[in-house]
């Protein structure tokens, strides 16, 4: 696997760092003891937008619930596919 150097002087590590810092303080994790999530609470736990959830249902395979139109995740199926998944490869149909 080939890595990438990048170079960022001081002023941008400490804006960088700042981004990070505040966007960290601005999500609300899941409530504790609170097992099933909507597409919005995975979003904002993984730090990713709701198009990404998507696309994990429909070409990784996710787990998740669909009763009529309500989606849910259960957060402890969903964090040990996370772990198993092979970030890049995706489902051929």
């Amino acid at each position: 696997m080939a890595q990438t150097l990048v170079t960022v002087s001081p002023e941008e590590l400490a804006e960088l760092v700042r981004k990070a810092v505040r966007d960290e303080l601005t999500q609300s994790p899941p409530k504790p003891g609170k097992s099933y999530l909507d597409a919005n609470e995975i979003a904002t736990h993984y730090g990713i937008s709701r198009s990404t959830v998507q696309n994990w249902i429909s070409e990784e395979d996710c787990p998740h619930i669909m009763r009529g139109k309500v989606l849910r995740f259960e957060l402890a199926a969903v964090e040990a596919w996370f772990r198993g998944r092979e970030p890049g490869l995706r489902r051929v149909k």
